[in-house]
């Protein structure tokens, strides 16, 4: 970049054909592609032997050493609100915040330090105290309970884990349950900011501003307050032990000031930042110790509730040995990884089924009324939607990720008898984890065979729809055929 070569040109020259770029592409988004395809990890084998449910149980009975990576799929039925639907918390920034380069940039440390209110603004949402933990919560603190687990790496900032009671859990983008001062240092817990991140109003330190006139701003985008926050004697250091930390006293409610005026509020003093990670920031220490350590002694990886986007989390599965199994338990598939089996749907839901399967101990886990049914059997012997086929798992499966990766709908042109017009609409679901998919049209097509009679038969049963995967209540996946179980309606 630095002697001007060309991206067109380096592009060029990794693919090994005369493919022409569309003159719209920039250098710099071409430099970005650039990138990613150099320093993506190949593709892992998939392991022969290990290609059903039935393997998944197994492998749940017989391993010892299990790591268990999560994302936000498992604190989703915690009522923890999610980001990117049409009301989630992006959608709203965007209304409170109209300035606002990206909804995401509420999570840019660069950001953060021009502007907190975005990110005191969506706080009180997912602060600690508010939820309780799900049975996949549970699920693992079992594991744990049965001396199974290695470590859960988490890539959630809710604390669900540590109240579940989970120990062997490094949080990788750490947590909302510590801040610390953005210029001094001083650490506090949760509790002593709560007050200010849910009256909206954003906590400044009282260590190292002047602590007879604190500032503390509210959260909207065209208001702010100040008030004379009482001095903490309690400590004049920053506390380095986590165990004992000093405590702030609350501030008075403060008065309104505006915004608009230059100068009004003063960014640069030290602020009291959840100790949560920031685009920009470094994992923690905790993380490259864990994974040092554990790469190595892992025997099973199950991933839950997690599209493994955000890098160097994202890198896991690929850091482990290729004997290692490999499990997804998740709303969709992730075609850019290749898991042994995968289980499509809730993750709750999957849990339960899992659960009644691997013992009476187990069974306080579960949460359902009753177990689910496997409607395998009953499906059409020719059932063949796009490259979806029990038996297939070769090059099929490459062209099926393709077709994703390009985010196109797969065609059904014949499920057994049921024929469906070549230009219909199959449903196609976006890639992102967090429930936040937007559904397009059903496919329309006759049907020969009757599917379960109600949406409580759908949402009771399961059913395995290529050799490697399984579709449970709550899957979202491209392809999928309106007439099947667990298909959900369109909006």
């Amino acid at each position: 970049m630095i002697n001007g070569v060309s991206p067109r040109i380096v592009f060029s020259k990794l693919v090994g054909d005369n493919t022409e770029l569309p003159e719209s592409i920039s250098d710099i988004d071409l430099w970005k592609v650039i990138f990613s395809y150099l320093t993506e990890p190949p593709k892992r084998d998939r392991l022969a032997k290990v290609t059903k449910l039935d393997d998944v149980v197994h492998l749940l009975n017989v391993c010892s050493k299990i790591i268990i990576l999560t994302g936000a799929g498992v604190s989703v039925s915690c009522g923890i609100p999610d980001f990117r639907s049409k009301d989630g918390v992006y959608a709203r920034l965007a209304v409170d915040f109209p300035n606002l380069p990206d909804p995401q940039a509420m999570f840019d440390i660069a950001y953060f330090r021009q502007d907190p209110r975005p990110f005191f603004k969506f706080a009180r949402e997912i602060y600690p105290g508010q939820f309780k933990p799900s049975p996949c919560h549970r699920f693992i603190k079992m594991l744990e309970k049965q001396k199974k687990l290695l470590r859960n790496y988490s890539q959630n900032i809710d604390t669900l884990e540590k109240v579940a009671g989970i120990e062997n859990v490094v949080e990788c983008h750490g947590s909302f349950a510590t801040a610390t001062c953005t210029r001094c240092g001083y650490r506090v817990t949760c509790d002593d900011i709560k007050e200010d991140v849910f009256n909206q109003r954003i906590p400044f330190c009282t260590k190292c501003n002047n602590s007879s006139s604190a500032t503390t701003t509210t959260c909207s985008s065209t208001s702010t307050s100040t008030t004379n926050n009482q001095p903490d004697d309690t400590s004049t250091n920053a506390a380095d032990d986590d165990n004992n930390l000093p405590t702030v006293n609350d501030s008075e409610t403060p008065p309104a000031a505006d915004l608009s005026i230059p100068g009004e509020v003063d960014f640069q003093k030290g602020i009291m930042k959840p100790d949560i990670v920031f685009f920009g920031e470094g994992l923690p220490e905790s993380f490259h110790d864990a994974m040092a350590s554990d790469k190595d002694t892992c025997d099973l990886l199950i991933v839950i509730g997690s599209s493994l986007k955000v890098r160097p989390v994202a890198l896991i599965p690929s850091s482990l040995p290729s004997h290692v199994p490999q499990i997804l338990i998740n709303r969709e598939r992730l075609p850019h990884m290749n898991f042994d089996v995968e289980l499509l749907g809730d993750s709750d839901v999957i849990v339960d089924h899992l659960c009644r399967r691997l013992g009476e101990e187990w069974k306080e886990i579960c949460w359902r009324e009753s177990p689910l049914i496997d409607y395998t059997e009953s499906l059409p012997v020719n059932l063949h939607c796009g490259s979806d086929s029990l038996s297939s798992d070769g090059e099929s499966e490459e062209m099926e990720t393709r077709e994703i990766e390009r985010e196109q709908p797969i065609k059904c042109q014949r499920i057994g008898k049921r024929h469906i017009a070549g230009d219909d609409t199959s449903r196609h679901i976006s890639l992102d984890s967090s429930r936040d998919s937007g559904i397009g049209e059903s496919s329309n097509c006759s049907n020969d065979s009757p599917p379960p009679s109600s949406s409580d038969d759908q949402d009771n049963c399961f059913y395995r729809l290529k050799k490697r995967r399984y579709i449970f209540p709550g899957a979202e996946v491209i392809g999928l055929p309106s007439y099947l179980p667990n298909s959900s309606p369109s909006n």
